[in-house]
């Protein structure tokens, strides 16, 4: 019944109280349910409300209770799940380890599943776990999610509850949940449930236990409260860990019991960043177990086989002594007689064999007549698979020693003055300058292989128009003057100006008349992919969107088609295939197609997903999904989405990077898109009139930013974005004038910083040159504005005299590239 709405269903009884409120039975109603009503002082209305949305709107799981219907909005506050009838795990004593793993693993997964759609607990300890009744083996299904020290609470008395808390939660002004910090709870709190469900105690803080027992028997019967300071100095008194009796414990275990150690470790950096990696964990001992057995059985089988083949061998070995010994005589026998026959036809051999070796000169000779001939065909063989992007090039020039490419390039000069001699075809000497051109790229003689690439397309040029019935001549020739064009492309200065652009259209050309003539060869369809692609990046330098979404999608068209033709290795293509969506979302989105873009985007996050494996996507890959949240956050923004929507958006992406930028603080693409995930996520706590928790977010994006570029100080693209955080940052100083100013100069300083670094990073070349100036110039600008309005007349005056230098230096305006 998913219709369950409370509008329809009737209160009953009182079934219970809990911390945060009461439990009722209902009824009215088929479903076996009942209703919660929360105390508004004890929770947090906003939490709550995106805690449970996500928890319904998530595919359900056996172990979590089923959530109908929700109301946070208005009293009463109220929601309505399913009924479970059993006990709670702080009921249960006496299991036998194996039984006690088997509900900590089901736990596990069940509250992985919630931390993979972001839904959260926060109040976990065994009253929220009830056993459902029924069977031989037990289901634990987990309650009252988002209750507890979690959020902006005004009062609240957790009781011994307390005891499963994290540690960091119980501390001063430890209830704020963001930043990760509320998965980390839920995982030290399945770790205290973990270890009391085997060992039947808590594994820190006895010493406070013990004194608060005695208090509670000496108190006839008047409520003792738990005092958490004191119980917070006994955990940290006895911060080490001691399980039960380990003597003759299996492997499994004691490695099951390393994870619930990680769980429970102190310092919320040191545990599991949430429960799906614990789950993950727990899987990866299960197909660690799997493989370990399967090794041992084929073991078993090795040793067997090897006895066989030992005794096998000591058989043969005695055979062949035997045999040896006879042949020993024999051969003798047969040296003797066989001696004088031997002098006297030794003369004749002589003879006979002088005669040979004149006859073989003789063919030598000949055979040297056509032996340039032949090495000529051999090594243009080479290098046309070489062009067609085979292993050639990997298992031929790229190992051949400096001396052998010398010899090489020396083969090659000597036949191209046999061309000019006329001893050789026009098609010879342009194969000849393609070869030539690749031997003196890997001699590192650019100049030259650069002009020999640029005489074999003008040569092979002249062959392209004339009568092409000769299908193996004319995809050579198609084929070697798209390896030109591309290798044209990587000896450039500048791979992105006009002359490389044209080079990859006429490669994209050269390369679709190969497929014309060869449609059935993959390797041929992946090299015209990956030019595409290129093709793509150049038109998005130069701002030609709508070409760069053609080249993204043909590109894609061409990665699908070779992906459903091989499936035995489909993964490298599916994430070309999810780069090359998110390429021409981000196109889209600069040609001003934002519904398309959406589209792209999640169509390129969905083919990523696809790529998920039991640790979560690699580095490179969790980027690139981060740099899809923030995107489409930017772009649902435009849409006037609501701000449950975009939070959602930009903590996903804090998720996959938080962890990246955690082990390589001095990444600045990382810190950049965290920089910028972080500033939206401020400015939406700002309008919600959250105006601290704005503030703190703020201030960790420009600080996250700043400390990356403090490693890597001459990150021109950095800068720029350092600048524009913290003009956004500004505005949470709209009456503060003196902390504005003082911003205002930090951000001038790191323009500065940025236009001085345009002037020597020789990396940036037109286009992508004046495109970063004219966004500098309104940077300043920008800044000039701010300075006015705070009253700082000479600070603004340079800040517009530095844009209009930085407009005046760029021939024309350009739109401004979003990142």
């Amino acid at each position: 019944m998913s219709e369950l709405s409370l509008t329809q269903i009737q209160q009953g009884d009182l079934i219970g109280r809990g911390i945060c409120g009461e439990v009722y039975a209902v009824t009215g109603v088929e479903e076996n349910c009942v209703v919660k009503r929360f105390n508004s002082m004890s929770i947090d209305r906003h939490f709550m409300a995106q805690n449970t949305n996500r928890l319904r709107a998530m595919p359900s799981e056996d172990g979590i209770v089923r959530v109908f219907d929700s109301q946070f909005d208005k009293p009463p506050y109220s929601i309505i799940m399913s009924r479970i009838d059993g006990p709670d795990l702080g009921e249960i004593h006496g299991l036998k380890e194996a039984a006690g793993w088997r509900l900590i693993r089901r736990l596990s997964e069940s509250l992985g599943h919630a931390h993979k759609y972001g839904a959260y607990h926060g109040h976990l300890h065994p009253g929220n776990v009830l056993l459902e009744e029924g069977g031989v083996d037990p289901n634990p299904i987990i309650t009252d999610f988002g209750t507890g020290l979690v959020g902006e609470i005004h009062h609240i008395d957790l009781g011994e509850t307390l005891y499963f808390c994290a540690p960091e939660q119980l501390m001063p002004d430890g209830s704020d949940w963001t930043d990760g910090a509320i998965q980390k709870w839920d995982v030290y709190s399945f770790g205290l449930i973990a270890y009391r469900l085997i060992n039947e105690r808590l594994p820190r803080g006895l010493k406070y236990l013990k004194q608060r027992d005695k208090e509670v028997g000496s108190s006839g019967g008047r409520p003792v409260p738990v005092d958490s300071g004191a119980y917070l100095s006994a955990i940290y008194d006895e911060q080490a860990i001691s399980w039960g009796m380990s003597l003759g414990l299996s492997r499994k275990f004691k490695l099951f019991r390393e994870i619930v150690e990680r769980c429970l470790s102190l310092n919320p950096d040191d545990r599991p960043v949430d429960m799906r990696e614990v789950r993950n964990l727990f899987r990866a001992l299960d197909h660690q177990f799997a493989l370990e057995d399967a090794e041992a059985r084929v073991m078993r089988e090795r040793r067997k086989q090897k006895t066989k083949l030992i005794s096998a061998r000591m058989l043969a070995a005695c055979l062949g002594v035997s045999f040896l010994a006879a042949s020993f005589y024999l051969i003798d026998y047969l040296k003797k007689s066989y001696f004088f026959q031997n002098k006297v036809t030794q003369l004749d051999q002589v003879v006979v064999s002088q005669q040979a070796h004149i006859e073989h000169l003789d063919d030598r000779w000949a055979e040297t007549v056509t032996d340039l001939k032949s090495s000529r065909e051999a090594a243009d063989s080479f290098f046309q698979k070489m062009a067609a992007g085979d292993n050639a090039g990997g298992s031929g020039v790229a190992t051949m020693g400096k001396q052998d490419l010398e010899k090489s390039r020396r083969y090659y000069l000597s036949t191209l003055e046999d061309v000019e001699k006329g001893g050789e075809t026009a098609l010879e000497r342009a194969r000849a300058l393609h070869s030539l051109a690749h031997i003196e790229n890997r001699l590192g003689v650019r100049k030259m292989a650069l002009a020999h690439f640029r005489e074999a397309i003008s040569e092979f040029a002249k062959l392209v128009d004339g009568d092409e019935s000769d299908k193996e001549t004319a995809y050579d020739v198609h084929m070697r003057m798209g390896d030109s064009y591309e290798n044209i492309v990587a000896l450039l200065d500048d791979p992105i100006n006009l002359e490389a652009l044209n080079c990859l259209q006429n490669a994209v050309e050269h390369f679709d008349r190969t497929i014309e003539i060869r449609p059935e060869e993959n390797e041929l369809v992946t090299r015209l992919a990956g030019t595409s692609f290129m093709l793509g990046q150049a038109y998005d330098a130069h701002q030609r969107y709508g070409d760069a979404i053609d080249a993204y999608s043909r590109s894609a068209e061409f990665a699908q088609a070779l992906r459903e033709n091989d499936p035995a290795n489909p993964e490298p293509l599916t994430e070309l295939i999810g780069k090359l969506q998110y390429q021409a979302a981000h196109s889209l989105r600069l040609a001003g197609r934002i519904d398309e873009s959406i589209d792209a985007h999640i169509a390129g996050m969905e083919t990523m997903e696809e790529l998920r494996h039991v640790n979560g996507f690699t580095p490179v890959q969790s980027i690139q999904m981060a740099s899809s949240f923030i995107e489409l956050g930017e772009l649902f923004a435009s849409k006037e989405a609501s701000t449950e929507e975009l939070d959602q958006l930009y903590n996903e992406s804090l998720r996959l990077l938080t962890p990246l930028n955690r082990g390589n603080p001095g990444d600045v693409e990382v810190a950049i898109l965290l920089c910028r995930g972080l500033s939206h996520l401020g400015v939406l706590e700002r309008d919600e009139g959250q105006w601290s928790a704005g503030y703190r977010l703020s201030v960790r994006g420009v600080e996250t930013l700043k400390d990356a570029l403090d490693i890597e100080s001459s990150h021109t693209w950095g800068m720029l974005v350092l600048a524009e955080a913290r003009i956004e940052h500004i505005r949470f100083f709209d009456h503060e004038d003196d902390t504005a100013l003082k911003i205002a100069l930090l951000g001038i300083e790191t323009a500065e910083q940025a236009k001085g670094l345009l002037k020597t990073d020789e990396s940036v070349r037109e286009p992508l040159l004046s495109q970063l100036r004219t966004r500098l110039g309104e940077i300043f600008n920008s800044y000039g504005h701010i300075c006015e309005e705070l009253g700082e007349g000479e600070v603004a005056k340079r800040c517009f005299e530095h844009a209009s230098i930085q407009v005046s230096s760029t021939d024309s305006p350009s739109e401004i590239l979003v990142q």
